[in-house]
């Protein structure tokens, strides 16, 4: 079963243009396929294979009013799907997680990390430094006082 860490991106822009944007601050290969869906991918930084994956809209979170119902990923409209390819899933993350530094020095929006869909591992708003949060937190309603002081809209 294939591994996937997620960059969750706030831009309110085409992904065309992010696609572009990230290619261009980060020389990553970009790849349309016949679909037109977007991949962002450049070499792993331990020994072969490659990290990235399809960048797309976020659809894994609606936004709610409800307070029990409210999750951190709500606010980010675009989804990196990270895999690193071959790699072992310790290698998976730790390539993940320099992707992710990689992309929050030169964004120009706040970016986040999850590993998988549910562990939230960091995130950076503009011009801040990453934000590294404890052990076991979540992007969910039941972490939000641990996320929300960093939210991109407070």
């Amino acid at each position: 079963m294939a591994t996937y860490d997620h960059i969750f991106i706030k831009t309110g822009l085409e992904l065309g243009r992010v696609a572009e944007t990230f290619a261009g601050l980060l020389e990553l290969r970009l790849y349309i396929d016949p679909g037109g869906d977007f991949y962002l991918t450049r070499p792993a930084s331990e020994g072969k294979g490659v990290i990235g994956g399809q960048l797309h809209r976020n659809f894994y979170e609606y936004p709610s009013d409800e307070e029990s119902e409210q999750s951190l990923i709500a606010e980010y409209d675009t989804v990196w799907k990270a895999r690193c390819a071959p790699c072992t899933s310790e290698v998976q993350r730790r390539e993940a997680i320099k992707l992710f530094e990689d992309v929050a020095a030169c964004s120009p929006w706040p970016v986040l990390i999850l590993g998988g869909l549910d562990v939230l591992l960091g995130l950076s708003r503009l011009q801040e430094p990453i934000h590294w949060f404890p052990p076991g937190a979540t992007p969910d309603a039941k972490d939000r006082s641990v996320w929300l002081p960093f939210a991109a809209d407070s």
